[in-house]
């Protein structure tokens, strides 16, 4: 089960409650306020169906911090928190724990306890700016890298056209030779047909001529 690391006192009815709302809210800019209204303002209560729930007024002693420390450990195993790098889980781990230490060092002092707050905040705007900067490079990064790669895509298929359009000029060539090479044979089909039937005919005429000097001797 997950534990707070800021302690509550237990809830009290709304009603019960609604005067030290109202105090808590201006208790910052007010030059009279108590430390209790101040302590609530710059670590506001749980507000839920069951009631409200301020923050503990209560001393911390030595066991109760070394608890603290203990239930650290617990809760970064707990929540799988990493301890190096950004780490979202880590950070909100932090947060509740340190919620805590400035609960326990504003029951000493308010006024130290409402500067860590601050520092704390200036802290955590600061972690947040840089995470989005973090976030905004990667994802430069990545379309960086998604145009590089649209660019090797591109270049491969400018290769591959170019290759494309050689190979196209080569086969208009292999078509041209091929058509002047098929013109050529039936060139010298048409010759070798021509001589063929001119020797044929003069074949035939000369029988013709031997077939009647034949007659002749027979007559």
């Amino acid at each position: 089960m997950r534990q707070n690391f800021l302690r509550y006192d237990p809830p009290l009815p709304y009603e019960d409650a609604e005067d030290r709302l109202k105090k808590a809210k201006s208790a910052l800019t007010s030059a009279n306020a108590a430390m209790e209204d101040m302590l609530n303002a710059i670590l506001p209560p749980i507000v839920s169906e069951q009631g409200v729930q301020f923050v503990s007024k209560e001393i911390s002693d030595q066991l109760q911090i070394l608890q603290l420390s203990q239930q650290l450990q617990s809760q970064m195993q707990a929540r799988q928190a990493r301890t190096f790098g950004i780490c979202p889980i880590r950070l909100n781990i932090y947060r509740e724990l340190f919620d805590e230490l400035v609960r326990q060092i504003s029951l000493d002092c308010i006024e130290r306890g409402i500067l860590l707050k601050r520092v704390l905040n200036n802290v955590y705007n600061q972690i947040q700016q840089t995470q989005v900067l973090y976030e905004s490079g990667v994802r430069y990064s990545n379309l960086k890298l998604q145009l590089k790669e649209n660019q090797f895509e591109i270049k491969k298929i400018n290769d591959l056209e170019a290759e494309n359009l050689q190979l196209k000029r080569e086969l208009n060539d292999i078509k041209f030779k091929m058509e002047g090479v098929e013109k050529n044979l039936q060139e010298k089909r048409e010759k070798e047909k021509k001589r063929s039937d001119d020797e044929t005919a003069f074949l035939q005429k000369h029988v013709e001529q031997l077939k009647n000097q034949l007659k002749g001797f027979i007559q």
